[in-house]
C-alpha cells in the first residue's frame, strides 16, 4: 500500500492522513512519528526558569510545569496514562510535532507494552478521548489542541503492511525500551481457507530487561572512572554514548565501560528471549528502541545464525512511533476506500 500515491489521488483523504501523529511516551523518553524526542520528565513549578534546549515551560489548567528537564520526575506506573504527568508529555509532543500550527486537530496513535495491552488498551483510549479539547501554553505560545480519534497499538508488536514487505520470515522484532524489552514473532501461517497469511504469532514483554537501570549503571561507571569529576548526569551519559567519546581518561575507557555493562545486559536479555522464542528458526531479526544502535554489536555477537539488523530508513528511537503512524494511516485508507465504494454503489443504484 503506497500511502503517498493514494493520498495524491484523494485530496480529502490526504488531509485526514496529515492529521495522524504517534506519541510514544516511554519511561525515559517521549518520541513521536515526526522524530520529536524529549525526556519524559515533568516538574510542577512556582515559576519558569530560563528556557534551555529540549525543555518546555508550560502553563496548563492555570498551573506551571516544565517538561523535559533532567530534574523532573519520571512516571513508570502501568496506569501512568491516568496522570497529569502523562497528559503533559502527550500535549507537549503534539504541539511540538505540528510545527508552525497553533490550532491543531490530531488523530492520535499511542502504544502499550504487550504485557499491559489487554488490561490497559481500552482504559488508555478512553482516558485520552476524554481530553478531547485542550488549551496549553508552551514557551509563551498558546496551542488549541483537539483530539479527533485515538488508536492504541502494541509496542514491539505492530508493523505496517508496507514495512512488512521489507523483511524475511519468520522474523523476530526486538524493541528495547527504558521500562521493558518487548519481543514479537512474525510468520506466515495458513488460514481456514488454506491461504498463507502473515501475522504475529507471539508477543512478550520483559520488565526485568528495561534499559533504564542499565543506563544508570553506565552513569555510575562514568562518574567513578579515573579522571572523571563525578558530577555527570543521565543527559551527559547519553551524550557520551551518542558521541562515542568521553571528555576524560584514556581512549579505551569508554569501550571498556560499555563492554563491562552492556555485554552482561545483552546476555541476560537473550537468555530470556531464548526461553520464550526460537531465534535460531528466524530468517530475520530486527532491532528498534533508543539503545538499539548501542546494543547492535553485542546482539550480533550473540545471535550467530541470523544477524540482527536495524530497520532501514527509520530512526531506531522513534521506530515504534513511525510504525504506529504508518499502520494507523493504512487503516484510515482502507476505511476511506470502503466508504467511497459504498457511496459509489449507492449512486449507481439511484441512476
Amino acid at each position: 500500500m503506497n500511502l503517498t500515491e493514494i493520498s495524491k489521488k484523494y485530496p480529502a483523504l490526504n488531509k485526514v492522513l496529515a492529521s495522524v501523529l504517534t506519541v510514544d511516551i516511554g519511561n525515559t523518553f517521549t518520541k513521536t512519528s515526526t522524530n520529536v524526542t524529549f525526556a519524559s520528565r515533568v516538574s510542577a513549578v512556582t515559576k519558569h526558569g530560563s528556557r534551555a534546549t529540549g525543555i518546555s515551560n508550560i502553563i496548563w489548567n492555570g498551573k506551571l510545569f516544565t517538561v523535559g528537564n533532567k530534574e523532573g520526575k519520571l512516571n513508570m506506573e502501568a496506569n501512568k496514562y491516568m496522570s497529569d504527568h502523562y497528559k503533559l508529555n502527550l500535549l507537549n509532543a503534539i504541539a511540538l510535532s505540528f510545527k508552525g500550527e497553533t490550532k491543531i486537530r490530531v488523530r492520535l496513535a499511542v502504544g502499550l507494552p504487550a504485557e499491559y495491552y489487554i488490561d490497559h488498551s481500552i482504559p488508555l483510549k478512553n482516558e485520552i478521548k476524554k481530553m478531547e479539547k485542550q488549551t496549553i501554553t508552551i514557551n509563551n505560545v498558546t496551542y488549541d489542541i483537539e483530539i479527533l480519534d485515538v488508536q492504541v497499538f502494541k509496542q514491539g508488536g505492530t508493523l505496517s503492511a508496507e514495512t512488512m514487505e521489507t523483511f524475511s520470515y519468520p522474523m523476530l522484532l526486538l524493541d528495547f525500551g527504558g521500562g521493558t524489552l518487548d519481543v514479537s514473532h512474525w510468520k506466515y501461517e495458513k488460514d481456514e481457507f488454506g491461504n498463507k497469511v502473515l501475522g504475529m504469532t507471539k508477543a512478550s514483554s520483559f520488565a526485568q530487561h528495561g534499559f533504564e537501570p542499565t543506563i544508570e549503571a553506565l552513569l555510575t561507571k562514568f562518574n567513578s572512572a579515573e579522571g572523571s569529576d563525578g558530577n555527570y548526569d543521565i543527559s551527559d551519559a547519553i551524550e557520551f554514548l551518542e558521541d562515542n567519546e568521553l571528555p576524560f581518561g584514556e581512549e579505551n575507557v569508554l569501550q571498556d565501560i560499555k563492554d563491562l555493562v552492556l555485554r552482561p545486559y545483552v546476555e541476560k536479555a537473550i537468555s530470556s528471549i531464548n526461553s520464550s522464542f526460537k531465534p535460531n528458526t528466524c530468517k530475520d531479526i530486527r532491532i528498534i528502541g533508543g539503545p538499539a544502535i548501542l546494543l547492535l554489536q553485542y546482539l550480533q555477537t550473540e545471535f550467530i545464525k541470523t544477524e540482527p539488523k536495524l530497520i532501514e530508513n527509520k530512526n531506531p528511537q522513534c521506530a515504534n512511533a513511525i510504525l504506529f503512524a504508518e499502520r494507523y494511516k493504512e487503516l484510515l485508507v482502507l476505511e476511506y476506500l470502503d466508504g467511497n465504494k459504498e457511496v459509489a454503489a449507492t449512486n449507481v443504484e439511484r441512476k
